[in-house]
């Protein structure tokens, strides 16, 4: 049988499939069950076929998990999400991925990636001059680096190909998770200006609390953030968002934003 700490409390999905329960009902197995991990450990995972890193870290008292991905814009299930990523505190995500949303029509036709959810417009990911990341095979990240260790990793992607930008020469995204704070810095290079919008998705209140810090407060922890408020000039943004189970949600954004055809940019979050 499954692992009790994997059960599902209802036999029937949201969507309301049996089929997954009543596999459920009738999934054996006579090898030993695994016992689940402890909430003291710590790790990190790097799956180069989807090109994703996860890690978790726990400090000072805190257990702090960090996932990011590279791969492509055409996968099964296809979000526009090149270079997105999500930072958890005690198991409550503040940097978020929205997730699947309501099905209807437009989620599988051709306005699929208007949807909040679904492009890029709704993940933690550069605009660059008001536009969005393209659906295709070819918006493909490459992988410059990827390493990890006990509660730290270094992740560095070029997703330059995901924008349809004229005169975008390169787009590096580099992560770095050291001892549960997690460092972002993406660097911008084109041959003509750029308006760039850095944009951080969460389900949870964002408050600019000072000149270069906002505060996004969960309902049992809080990330700070920390960015240089002489290059970068902040705006909070609030969007209706409709579940999968077609409930509904307002979700919040932080959008960081500049102009030039070089940028550097760098973003600290800090668990609290």
């Amino acid at each position: 049988m499954l692992p009790e700490h994997l059960l599902d409390t209802e036999p029937v999905d949201r969507l309301g499939r049996w089929g997954p329960g009543l596999r459920d009902m009738v999934w054996a197995n006579e090898l030993p069950v695994p016992a689940p991990a402890s909430a003291e450990s710590e790790g990190g995972t790097y799956f180069p076929d989807a090109q994703w890193m996860t890690v978790r870290s726990r400090t000072a008292g805190r257990e702090v998990g960090f996932a990011a991905k590279g791969g492509h814009n055409e996968e099964p299930h296809n979000h526009n999400d090149l270079g997105s990523f999500v930072v958890a505190v005690d198991g409550e995500p503040l940097l978020a991925e929205l997730g699947a949303g309501f099905y209807n029509g437009q989620y599988f036709g051709p306005d699929r990636y208007d949807i909040l959810c679904t492009g890029s417009q709704g993940h933690s990911v550069p605009l660059l001059n008001g536009t969005v990341q393209r659906a295709s095979r070819e918006a493909a990240a490459e992988v410059l680096a990827a390493e990890n260790a006990p509660g730290r990793a270094l992740f560095r992607i070029d997703i330059s190909a995901a924008h349809p930008v004229a005169g975008l020469t390169s787009l590096v995204r580099e992560f770095t998770f050291t001892d549960g704070v997690l460092t972002l810095r993406d660097r911008f290079e084109a041959e003509a200006p750029l308006d760039i919008t850095e944009r951080f998705m969460s389900f949870a209140p964002i408050e600019v609390t000072a000149p270069g810090e906002a505060l996004i407060q969960g309902e049992t922890a809080a990330l700070r953030l920390y960015y240089d408020v002489t290059a970068w000039q902040p705006r909070l943004n609030h969007y209706p968002h409709v579940r999968q189970d077609a409930t509904g949600t307002t979700v919040h954004s932080l959008d960081l934003r500049h102009t030039g055809a070089t940028a550097h940019f760098e973003l600290r979050a800090h668990p609290e």
